[in-house]
């Protein structure tokens, strides 16, 4: 009974794009798929956990290209400046190690499931189109921030009368920077839900 509440709740989640266009997730077209959706879910773990080594491959060569400091003598400003960064890329590059990550998670709660092939791939697919609803979220929020924290900083520079006019360049250079940045994310979508468009196109549930 648990299982059934729990694959139901999940498709609970598949986007409203299905519900206009009046029809239900066809098991068959879900199994023709490839990859499946399933399997797509077991490389979005695996592309974690990769990216994750990277990344602490990153911190960890920081923390190497530090060693020819010389530690002797006081901690001056140069040095303090080299310990914080070590400290950051330590802490940082440990978190990183042994952080599960939610793909991970997320990919080992769903094979525990131990559903069907049809139910599974229905499972799979809710799972697939909620991550990709969520990421597009979080970017067209993180492009209006940008955005708007670039018009509030051109706004600002134009009205501070005391700040000099090399200052003021300096922030209409970042705030441009900002709105570009935030206008690409806005508009440009990322891989998981490119995927997703893709998937839909191939269940004709594309409108």
């Amino acid at each position: 009974m648990m299982k059934y509440l729990i694959i139901w709740s999940l498709v609970i989640l598949i986007s409203f794009q299905t519900v206009l266009c009046a029809q239900g997730l066809d098991k068959e077209k879900l199994l023709q798929l490839k990859p499946l959706c399933s399997e797509r879910i077991n490389k979005q773990s695996s592309d974690y956990k990769n990216n994750r080594l990277l990344a602490v491959g990153t911190f960890l060569l920081i923390g190497v290209s530090l060693l020819p400091t010389n530690f002797e003598g006081p901690i001056d400003n140069n040095k303090l400046g080299i310990f914080s960064v070590g400290l950051i890329s330590i802490i940082g590059g440990a978190l990183t190690l042994f952080s599960t990550g939610d793909p991970v998670i997320q990919n080992i709660n769903f094979w525990d499931l131990g559903l069907e092939e049809g139910d599974r791939e229905i499972a799979a697919y809710a799972i697939m189109n909620n991550n990709a609803a969520q990421i597009r979220n979080d970017r067209k929020m993180a492009g209006r921030f940008m955005i708007a924290s670039g018009l509030g900083a051109i706004l600002l520079a134009s009205i501070a009368a005391s700040a000099t006019q090399d200052y003021k360049n300096q922030v209409y250079l970042g705030a441009v920077i900002n709105l570009y940045l935030g206008w690409g994310a806005f508009n440009n979508p990322d891989g998981s839900e490119i995927e997703m468009n893709e998937i839909d196109k191939e269940l004709g549930l594309s409108i």
